[in-house]
């Protein structure tokens, strides 16, 4: 992704450090110069150096080994604020000093531009746009109601999810709820997750298109109020996969429908097999990989539990979670 960075923005990667750095000391000197070269990653930049900690450091949490306790959701919404600052910057900055169209240029999507030359799953390259891509859409916004009084007092009220960065109404709207705190209490005795996470609506709609039309997998994801990501290490002696719970809540059941109808989908697609689906719930074995997808909590709740089919946690972790005390209908 560093390398999706450095062509996106005209910085480099610096390994020793781990380091984007924006701007080479020799430029320095010639800073006009490299403004008109690579505005958006000099806003980027200096955007990250005056609001990285008010945005990111604050919602740092002391875990188990100092973990941070910032969710996927919570990140990508963050970041999307201060790229989409970055995008506008450039946006003004050029209009106000045009330069010639290359015509020679691709467009983004064509296979043979730069960024497509960098090996990246499609989900995460999905991740990496988003901040820039719907980022740029939420600040364009917010600078039309109040210039940029507007944006810089974003920055003391964050989007909380990438809900309101994908609707601006939930993020102007005082009174909007924040996305529930699902609870997943541990099985008793059991071992702790090394993954607690909240995916978020852009996750779910960009992971669910890798098997659904892009209206089903957008209808799919309308709706959300929240979910929940538990994975937990492979048992000792197995060198299988994680065991993975999931689950999402949604704001009526038609919504949670239109959810399980689009991950059944998924799941098939991801494993190859046909799954048994009965009203409500989906079972699936394959590949050494149990899977089930039930809908539940009055129709606003739906689990995907994926697990190692042969270890002796699998039932439990299906009876703990959704209650399912056999692996036969």
């Amino acid at each position: 992704e560093a390398a999706l960075y450095a062509r996106q923005l005209g910085v480099w990667y610096e390994e020793e450090t781990a380091s984007l750095l924006v701007l080479e000391p020799e430029a320095a000197a010639e800073l006009p110069g490299a403004l008109e070269r690579e505005v958006l990653g000099t806003a980027w930049g200096q955007l990250q150096r005056e609001f990285q900690n008010r945005l990111f450091v604050a919602l740092r949490g002391a875990g188990e080994e100092g973990a941070a306790t910032m969710t996927t959701d919570e990140r990508l919404a963050r970041w999307a604020l201060l790229a989409g600052d970055a995008g506008l910057t450039r946006f003004l900055y050029v209009l106000q000093n045009p330069q010639p169209m290359d015509p020679n240029e691709l467009p983004s999507t064509d296979p043979d531009h730069p960024y497509n030359a960098i090996p990246l799953p499609q989900l995460m390259r999905d991740l990496h746009f988003f901040p820039f891509n719907e980022g740029f859409e939420l600040v364009q916004s917010l600078h039309s109601l109040g210039g940029f009084l507007q944006v810089d007092a974003a920055y003391s009220r964050p989007p909380e999810s990438c809900r309101a960065v994908l609707d601006t109404e939930v993020y102007l709207n005082a009174h909007s709820l924040p996305p529930v705190r699902i609870e997943l209490p541990l099985p008793s005795g059991g071992e702790r997750p090394h993954t607690d996470d909240r995916l978020g609506p852009y996750v779910i709609r960009m992971a669910l298109l890798k098997a659904n039309e892009a209206e089903k997998a957008g209808m799919a994801s309308v709706g959300w109020i929240g979910d929940r990501l538990l994975a937990f290490p492979a048992e000792v002696g197995e060198a299988g996969r994680s065991d993975a719970v999931w689950q999402t809540r949604w704001l009526e059941p038609d919504f949670a429908q239109a959810f399980f109808r689009a991950a059944g989908e998924l799941i098939q697609h991801t494993y190859q097999a046909k799954a048994e689906i009965r009203e409500g719930e989906l079972k699936l074995k394959a590949a050494g990989r149990r899977v089930t997808l039930k809908i539940h909590e009055g129709g606003r709740a739906v689990t995907w539990l994926d697990t190692d089919a042969g270890a002796a946690r699998s039932q439990a972790l299906h009876e703990h979670y959704i209650g399912v005390t056999s692996e036969t209908p």
